[in-house]
C-alpha cells in the first residue's frame, strides 16, 4: 500500500498481479484525498478468507506498523527504515512498537556484513592438537 499526500481529490488506483510475476495475488493500491485515512476499509473487501496477508509501506510508515488499521489485517508488516530522513532514529522508534510479524529491510541489507562478521568470528585460533571421535556402537556411520 502506498499512501500518498492528501489532495482535495479522493481518488484510488489500484494495479492487480497475478500469475509468474507475482507472488500469489498481488493488489498495489494508492489512495489519494480523504481515502488515506481510510486504507483499511479500501483493502478489506479485496481480502480472501484464510489467506496470508503482507502489508508493505515502501515509504513512509505508520510509528507502530501492528497497531496501524491496515497494518492490524496484515499478517506480515514490512517496512523500510533506510526512508526516513534519519534510519537509525526511525528504526529505534519500529523496535519499541515491535509486534511479532514487523520486519524492516533494514536488516536484509545488513546480510553481507553479518556473513563477513561471522566468517570473522568462527575462524579458528590455532593448530587444532588433539581430537576425539564417538560414535554409537550400533550406529558408526552416523
Amino acid at each position: 500500500m502506498i499512501a500518498r499526500k492528501r489532495t482535495g481529490e479522493r481518488r484510488l488506483d489500484a494495479e492487480v498481479a497475478v500469475g509468474d510475476n507475482a507472488p500469489g495475488r498481488m493488489v498495489l493500491l494508492r489512495t489519494f484525498g480523504e481515502l488515506i485515512d481510510h486504507a483499511d476499509s479500501v483493502v478489506t473487501p479485496l481480502l480472501v478468507p484464510d489467506t496470508p496477508v503482507v502489508i508493505w509501506w515502501p515509504g513512509k510508515s505508520p510509528e507502530a506498523p501492528a497497531a496501524d488499521a491496515l497494518g492490524r489485517l496484515g499478517k506480515r508488516r514490512i517496512t523500510d527504515s533506510a526512508c526516513s530522513e534519519v534510519p537509525g532514529q526511525r528504526l529505534l522508534g519500529l523496535a519499541a512498537g515491535y509486534r511479532p510479524g514487523d520486519t524492516d529491510l533494514a536488516w536484509a541489507r545488513t546480510t553481507t556484513w553479518r556473513s563477513l562478521l561471522a566468517a570473522t568470528l568462527d575462524r579458528p585460533v590455532g593448530p587444532i592438537m588433539e581430537a576425539t571421535v564417538a560414535a554409537e556402537a550400533d550406529k558408526p556411520e552416523r
